[in-house]
């Protein structure tokens, strides 16, 4: 599947040809929901190329970074470093698509969830069912992260971190 098709406008150009090809494309939630670089395309500004060009969403999903290797670039573009991406961006992407409007709730829940469990045919996860690993998020009426389970396992109860994952910060 590739990666990061919304990197830029001619990346997306091929990734909408590719879904009505019947493959399948991710995109990166990275990206500033709106950001200054018209270079780079924001996951609601891929979302509303697809639609527009009757590409289905069926095909697409939403990744993140998150917990990889992070390159740093200081001013003259010289890397200085290294850190962690957060996955944050995931749930920022996703309140973003459903509080303008631009997908319902449950069409927007699939680009995170079960399109990418079919897509990368991972067992065991993308729905709510006897026998699958229970990861669930549970926000609140304004999308606010309440509790998350991973493989029924409670990781934040309440907004209140109750286990941390093997790249969290202390200060998380």
């Amino acid at each position: 599947i590739p990666t990061h098709a919304n990197r830029n406008p001619g990346l997306m150009e091929e990734a909408v040809k590719f879904i009505h090809m019947g493959g399948s494309i991710d995109l990166t939630a990275d990206i500033d929901p709106e950001p200054s670089d018209d270079q780079l395309l924001s996951v609601t500004a891929a979302i509303k190329r697809c639609l527009n060009e009757k590409a289905s969403l069926n095909h697409v999903t939403v990744s993140s970074d998150g917990n990889g290797s992070l390159p740093v670039f200081n001013e003259q573009g010289e890397l200085t470093g290294l850190t962690v991406a957060s996955e944050e961006s995931l749930l920022i992407n996703f309140r973003f698509l459903v509080k303008n409007k631009i997908l319902p709730l449950e069409q927007a829940l699939k680009l995170f969830s079960s399109n990418a469990a079919r897509c990368y045919k991972l067992a065991g996860k993308g729905r709510i069912e006897e026998g699958f690993d229970g990861d669930l998020i549970i926000l609140d009426k304004d999308l606010e992260l309440v509790h998350v389970l991973a493989k029924g396992r409670i990781m934040v109860q309440d907004g209140t971190v109750k286990a941390k994952g093997t790249f969290a910060k202390e200060s998380q």
